[in-house]
C-alpha cells in the first residue's frame, strides 16, 4: 500500500493549480493535436508539474508513518531510487 502526499513548501495548493494551468496553456499554444492526443498532452503536462510536489511512500506494518518507509513512484510501483 502506498501513502501519497503533496508536499508544498512555501506554496499554497492554489499556487500549484495556477502553475498547472499556466503550464497547460503554454504547452497547448504550441500543440496542434486534437481529441485523445490533446488530452494526453494535457495529462502529461499536469503530471510534469505534480511530479515536483507528489511523493509516495510504502507503509510498514500498521504504523501510519514508518521511519524506514521507502519513497516509491506515485504513478507506478518502482522505488524512487531505482528510477
Amino acid at each position: 500500500m502506498k501513502r501519497i502526499q503533496i508536499q508544498l513548501t512555501n506554496k499554497k495548493l492554489d499556487d500549484v493549480v495556477q502553475e498547472m494551468a499556466e503550464a497547460c496553456a503554454h504547452r497547448l499554444e504550441k500543440d496542434t493535436s486534437r481529441g485523445a492526443d490533446r488530452v494526453a498532452v494535457i495529462r502529461g503536462t499536469i503530471r510534469e508539474v505534480l511530479e515536483k510536489y507528489v511523493h509516495a511512500y510504502d507503509l510498514c506494518g500498521l504504523a501510519t508513518v514508518c521511519q524506514e518507509a521507502q519513497e516509491v513512484d506515485p504513478w507506478g510501483s518502482k522505488v524512487a531510487d531505482e528510477e
